[in-house]
């Protein structure tokens, strides 16, 4: 009877651990499956990371090229507002010295203007000179 009876709760333990295993082999299959696909996502994600990873490396040496090429056009603009900085210089040294030249001219068209005035004059004095001779001539031979 003990034989009987160790013989069933052997053969309870054994269904108990055969289904025990069982579920533990199903257990470590849904693991192992889960695992896989954890495995997997995380290449996928690796892989799209590397790509964008070279996407911005690209985008990042492009920018780079930019900031060198906008580097280069500001050097230039500066070096091109540099030379129109001297010529506005030049042209407003050379409008001052023709602002002066017209100063110059208006001061010589009134000493012009001052001698003509005095050659007038002159010349009826001289008119005048002339006539009082003509008339002084006239009353000689008179």
């Amino acid at each position: 009877a003990q034989v009987d009876e160790f013989s069933r709760k052997l053969a309870e333990a054994t269904d108990r651990n055969e289904k025990i295993e069982a579920d533990c082999n199903e257990r470590v299959a849904f693991i192992e499956e889960k695992f896989e696909l954890d495995t997997a996502s995380l290449e996928l994600e690796n892989n799209e990371l590397h790509a964008a990873s070279v996407r911005y490396l690209a985008d990042a040496r492009e920018l780079d090229r930019q900031v060198v090429q906008l580097h280069a056009e500001a050097v230039a603009m500066v070096d091109e507002i540099e030379r129109l900085r001297g010529e506005r210089d030049a042209a407003l040294k050379a409008q001052a010295e023709l602002n002066d030249a017209l100063l110059a001219q208006r001061d010589l068209m009134a000493e012009v203007a001052a001698l003509k005035d005095r050659l007038a004059a002159s010349e009826q004095r001289a008119a005048v000179a002339e006539a009082k001779i003509e008339v002084m001539t006239q009353m000689k031979i008179e």
